[in-house]
């Protein structure tokens, strides 16, 4: 490896370790709530953060690649469960209805794989029918 690849990988270091020092005093400057909740969101947005950066400056653009978009799908999945977990805390006490039940298969669209994606929004677009 030539001089100049090796300074630009210390570059790049640098850069990410420059990158994570901020996303880092960004989150201690947010800690402003102390409920449980909170501090594990602020923590998951952290993690998520770094993990960008890592992947960003990795040296091999394939691994970075994969790094960002295993980042990417948890950062869906994370938003997936606290939506529905919102939903399931609102719905009627009596029990789901059936726009409570549309809602949820709604709401878990994006943690499906594409069949079952795709099965899914065949039954909501017939039911829109149905009921238009």
């Amino acid at each position: 490896m030539d001089r100049y690849a090796k300074l630009e990988q210390i570059t790049g270091g640098l850069n990410a370790v420059n990158k994570m020092r901020k996303a880092v005093e960004k989150n201690n400057s947010q800690k402003r709530d102390d409920s449980p909740e909170a501090q594990r969101d602020n923590s998951m947005c952290l993690i998520k953060d770094i993990l960008n950066v890592i992947g960003e400056y990795s040296s091999s653009t394939r691994q970075g690649g994969s790094l960002i978009n295993a980042v990417g799908k948890c950062d869906s999945l994370s938003c997936t469960y606290k939506d529905l977990k919102n939903h399931l805390r609102t719905m009627d006490s009596r029990g789901p209805s059936g726009e409570g039940i549309l809602k949820t298969l709604d709401l878990i669209r994006p943690a499906l794989d594409s069949k079952s994606k795709t099965t899914i929004e065949k039954m909501l677009k017939i039911i829109e029918i149905i009921n238009s």
